[in-house]
């Protein structure tokens, strides 16, 4: 009997795996000032853009190898709904971290423009989860969206993209499963 509470103790103490684990940062590191300047620097253009535009997204190879790269193929978004999608970037906490076991697989980029500057975020609707381009360290790792925020950036691809993106639907957190 001792033996098998030992065992179960030894297991339930063991450390995780270094995939099941959390980041490589604890919420108490600090993030390095060039890096915050680079965030703060990407957001200013988010906050004052006067031009947004949807952009797709194509995923080049396969699985866990696979990358994504914004396609040169802009749509206008208007500029109520880019200030919409602006404000949950400008409001996010990117010192968050997501744990989504999903295979990030963005479908959609925005672009936020001012001037010659612009600021481009990729958005995986499967996952829900989105990611800066174009910039370094815990602020260029994917982000959970609420389902708000998430539907928000799909109503905004469908419109800039009618029929690419019927296979999917908003999310309701109030809607119960049946089971």
């Amino acid at each position: 009997m001792r033996l098998r509470v030992l065992v179960v103790l030894t297991a339930c103490l063991a450390p995780a795996p270094a995939s099941a684990q959390g980041p490589p940062y604890g919420p108490n590191d600090r993030i390095p000032a060039a890096q915050q300047k680079q965030l703060a620097a990407m957001l200013a253009v988010v906050r004052t853009a006067d031009r947004f535009e949807a952009l797709p997204v194509k995923i080049d190879g396969v699985g866990l190898s696979s990358t994504s790269r914004v396609v040169e193929q802009p749509v206008a978004v208007t500029p109520a709904t880019g200030r919409a999608l602006g404000r949950v970037l400008t409001g996010y906490d990117w010192t968050s971290w997501s744990a989504s076991a999903c295979i990030f697989d963005p479908a959609v980029a925005f672009r936020f423009t001012r001037g010659s500057q612009s600021t481009v975020v990729k958005v995986c609707f499967m996952c829900g989860e989105m990611a800066l381009d174009g910039i370094d360290g815990r602020f260029s790792e994917k982000k959970g969206l609420s389902f708000a925020q998430r539907n928000a950036f799909l109503r905004a691809a469908k419109k800039a993209f009618p029929k690419q993106f019927d296979e999917f639907r908003e999310e309701n957190p109030d809607v119960k499963s049946k089971g």
